[in-house]
């Protein structure tokens, strides 16, 4: 939480979320910006923001609860770091927190996101999914990037890069897919398959260094 001097100029970024008072009282307000709703709670003395929709399923995080700083989703009791949106459950995603601002006792909400920070956390998420074998985490992350506008030929180099370092390291019949290279990337992607446009970029199997630098061809 940022306390800035009523006269610093408001960004337009910035949404009023109501008075330090009301949300004591209330213990959260939730706020609209653009497609999705931002609840703010107020907990331990201190405001702070993160989307209402659970990353699992989408249930209102504004109908959960908080203790100890640990935000937990009732429907299927995902648990978030309040402060940063971490999950401690590999179920579930992040959910994006926002940076909250009082300004003479009104608090205000910055609502933008870094696109370059979310493409990278989403990237992960894929190599997550595919290997832990989550196909939910797999078929958000893919719908993310491509909300991103990220190539689809970058999104399935990356789930190609993942394979390819589970077959040089030996672990594609002991994986959770128990199989190999190609049923290990293909597998975890094939529920997912058509979130992606059509390409006409074709790539073979990529031969990876120890490194996971990839060989030049």
């Amino acid at each position: 939480m940022d306390t800035v001097s009523g006269h610093a100029e408001l960004k337009p970024s910035l949404v009023r979320a109501g008075s330090v008072e009301e949300l004591r009282q209330r213990g959260f307000v939730t706020v609209s910006s653009g497609h999705h709703g931002i609840v703010v709670f107020w907990h331990e003395g201190a405001p702070y923001a993160v989307d209402n929709r659970c990353p699992h399923m989408g249930f209102p995080l504004s109908r959960g609860t908080i203790r100890d700083g640990v935000l937990t989703c009732h429907w299927h009791h995902a648990r978030f770091d309040l402060q940063s949106g971490g999950t401690f459950d590999p179920f579930a995603d992040d959910v994006p927190a926002y940076g909250v601002e009082v300004r003479d006792g009104e608090i205000w909400v910055e609502t933008t996101a870094d696109a370059r920070n979310l493409k990278s956390r989403w990237l992960a998420r894929l190599q997550d999914g595919q290997e832990q074998n989550l196909s939910l985490v797999t078929a958000k992350s893919i719908l993310a990037l491509r909300g991103l506008n990220v190539p689809a030929s970058e999104i399935l180099l990356t789930a190609s890069l993942h394979g390819a370092r589970f077959r040089r390291e030996g672990l594609g019949t002991r994986s959770n897919n128990h199989d190999g290279f190609g049923q290990h990337v293909e597998r975890p992607l094939a529920p997912s398959t058509n979130l992606l446009p059509s390409t006409t970029v074709s790539f073979r199997s990529p031969a990876i260094r120890p490194d996971n630098s990839l060989v030049s061809t």
